[in-house]
């Protein structure tokens, strides 16, 4: 921002505006103009500064959170308002478009309401402590620590006290490490946990020896946080012993929570000490089927005959969930080499090109040489699996012939192959490679999906970083030869990544939605004031064998959101798919007709974030970058906090948590119905 600029914004966040309008609007038409114009990315001053006109606090409030989703700092002035209407929801939703912006001008607004507001609502507290820690720098870092240390000079609700530690992991080395580790022993369990959560997300080794005191906390989430943070990297870093802390974590493994048992498992792992084996097998029978697939894969981690024997009798006996199984093959890949050839036939033979994928990847740890008939499976899936497979985890030095694979499928009709090439080839840093990206940058115009077309994107910048005395020159040729691409996203991309060349391509917003302003007036009139029934319509997801789950949607947080899932369901989009990515004690994500994470419906949806925060049994969008949301939705199994803000809340579970929480990769969704 320029210092011109700047000013501009100081001399117009001065301005006073009114509070609210003495003449009735137009009510949902408006609304609909405005999410119209939230939609394109337009940010329309005079449509909004009449909107704010409306006496129906529940439109008042909607277009304060368009405001804050435009992400544009013309919108501080216009939010002010917000904080002396009175009334709390709205307020609320003022300081959390505040911190959606994310400009540093917004801080002045934030400290000022603090300053001179004498008593801060429950959630006014809450959303003024988030947005301070989402726009961050020192500032922000000075006054969440007068927060945490309760030396602000005024009595401090509690809501804001806990919402300050929870969301202080977001200052990163600036967070005020020593005030949160002094509310350890605070007597109130949410603050407690709340700075156990940030403590662990920062890492802080002062922290260490609390951690290991609090292993058996009676809070869940303090314990959960202690146990995530007590791997063995964190505890090198630190003067605790580290047979000592294995020796606590294999108490956990008994805890009652399965989600704190899976966090075990996996902080066991990765000091590797065989003394842990025989607690960790008990673990692949538990009651909990995605504790059973967390600790094959630990097991592999761990390794020693006795795990070995028991991930090969797994596979022998073609028992259990398809998960566990399938991370028993991997684990074997890791820990005996020689079972897992003799177990792998059945998989790389397979008709299920998930299985054939699942040996691609066991192959790759094992003798990567194995992979070319992998990367010739008739099944795009299963090639890109292998080719992402070929790579690694990207350590170690440059792979010439990961590089050389990769540059032979960087023209595959499959857009997730060549995104995955892409990848790949830039792997090496080799100058040479950027018109073969630009070419594959150009093919990827026609593609359903942008990952393609913003990998190639990738791939070049990463040669241009690898290459800083060529730099300019190459950086200059490749700009001159990308065309502008219709996809708002993939310019969304360069604004982000590529500064120069989203110059050269110009803004990307305002964009064509391709809906009417009818449509969005049906919108507003059902799912943002319509009946109860209409703004938080349920659906039905029934799957095979398990039973059924129910989910009820948040219609006027995330109207397009909903309305685009609802659009889905009513299609059967959903019906035959399975839920292809769990994560133990993380998320089921499902959503995807391709069933390899790469697919969706060929359109995107723009993010809808808001208030709402992914606790467990939370529905959030599944995206690949911001805007990308199509078909892909996931549910939270536990509390994920560090997810808040960055992808849309649109629903949660209100029936069939037992069910939902019995769920492994691969289950089959027979149906969702409304």
């Amino acid at each position: 921002m320029t210092r011109l600029t700047r000013l501009r914004l100081l001399l117009a966040l001065a301005a006073p505006l009114p509070l609210v309008a003495q003449a009735a609007g137009t009510g949902p038409d408006v609304l609909a103009e405005v999410i119209a114009a939230e939609d394109a990315r337009n940010f329309d001053e005079p449509l909004l500064r009449r909107a704010l006109l409306e006496r129906d606090t529940a439109i008042r409030r909607a277009v304060y959170r368009s405001i804050g989703r435009l992400r544009d700092p013309r919108g501080l002035p216009l939010l002010k308002a917000a904080l002396t209407e009175g009334d709390t929801l709205t307020e609320a939703s003022g300081l959390f478009a505040v911190g959606l912006i994310g400009d540093t001008a917004g801080l002045p607004i934030l400290t000022a309401h603090f300053r001179d507001r004498p008593q801060l609502s429950t959630s006014g507290a809450r959303e003024l402590m988030t947005a301070v820690a989402r726009i961050g720098g020192p500032q922000a870092a000075g006054f969440l620590r007068s927060i945490l240390l309760g030396s602000t000079g005024r009595t401090v609700p509690v809501e804001a006290l806990e919402r300050a530690a929870l969301e202080a992991w977001r200052l990163g080395r600036l967070a005020p490490s020593e005030a949160l580790l002094g509310l350890m022993s605070d007597d109130r369990e949410s603050v407690r946990a709340a700075a156990a959560y940030s403590l662990g997300r920062l890492r802080v080794r002062a922290a260490a020896p609390t951690f290991l005191q609090v292993v058996g906390d009676k809070l869940a989430p303090v314990r959960l946080a202690a146990v995530r943070t007590l791997t063995k990297g964190y505890v090198d870093s630190t003067s605790l012993g580290a047979d000592q802390v294995v020796g606590v974590l294999g108490r956990v493994l008994s805890d009652n929570d399965p989600v704190i048992k899976i966090a075990a498992l996996r902080s066991v792992a990765t000091y590797r000490n065989p003394g842990s084996v025989s607690r960790m097998l008990a673990l692949l029978d538990d009651q909990n089927l995605n504790v059973q697939v967390q600790a094959a894969q630990s097991l592999g981690e761990v390794g020693g005959p006795a795990a070995v024997e028991a991930l090969a009798r797994i596979l022998a006996e073609g028992k259990g969930t398809w998960a566990r199984r399938a991370e028993a093959l991997l684990a074997l890949a890791k820990a005996d080499t020689a079972r897992f050839v003799a177990a792998e036939g059945p998989w790389g033979a397979s008709r299920d090109w998930r299985e054939r994928a699942v040996a691609a990847r066991g192959w790759a740890r094992v003798r990567r040489g194995e992979l070319t008939r992998f990367l010739s499976d008739p099944d795009p899936r299963v090639v890109a699996a292998a080719l992402e497979a070929y790579g690694g985890d990207g350590s170690g030095p440059p792979n010439l012939e990961y590089a050389r694979v990769s540059a032979e499928h960087l023209g595959d009709r499959d857009p997730a192959v060549r995104a995955t090439a892409a990848a790949g080839l830039a792997s090496v840093g080799n100058p040479s490679d950027i018109p073969r990206l630009v070419a594959a940058f150009r093919a990827a115009a026609r593609d359903s999906f942008p990952d393609a077309a913003t990998a190639a994107l990738g791939g070049i910048t990463s040669i241009l970083g690898a290459n800083p005395g060529q730099a300019e020159g190459l950086e200059r040729d490749a700009v001159a030869s990308l065309p502008v691409p219709a996809d708002p996203v993939v310019r969304r991309w360069a604004e982000l990544n590529w500064p120069a060349l989203a110059q050269q391509w110009g803004a990307a917003w305002p964009i064509r939605t391709g809906r009417t302003l009818d449509e969005y007036r049906n919108l507003v009139r059902t799912l943002v004031l319509g009946t109860e029934e209409q703004r938080y319509p349920k659906v039905r997801i029934t799957m095979e064998a398990l039973g059924s789950i129910e989910l009820t949607l948040f219609g006027p947080d995330a109207p397009l959101t909903v309305a685009n899932f609802l659009t889905l369901v009513d299609r059967r989009y959903f019906d035959g798919l399975r839920f292809h990515r769990v994560v133990p004690g993380f998320v089921v994500q499902a959503g995807d007709p391709r069933g390899d994470g790469w697919g969706g419906p060929a359109t995107s949806i723009r993010d809808e974030i808001n208030e709402r925060r992914y606790g467990a049994n939370t529905v959030g969008m599944a995206l690949s970058g911001p805007d990308t949301g199509g078909s892909q939705w996931f549910v939270t199994l536990s509390p994920q906090p560090h997810l808040d803000g960055a992808y849309t809340i649109f629903g949660a579970l209100t029936d069939g948590a037992l069910t939902l929480h019995r769920l492994t990769q691969g289950d089959l969704i027979r149906s969702i119905r409304r």
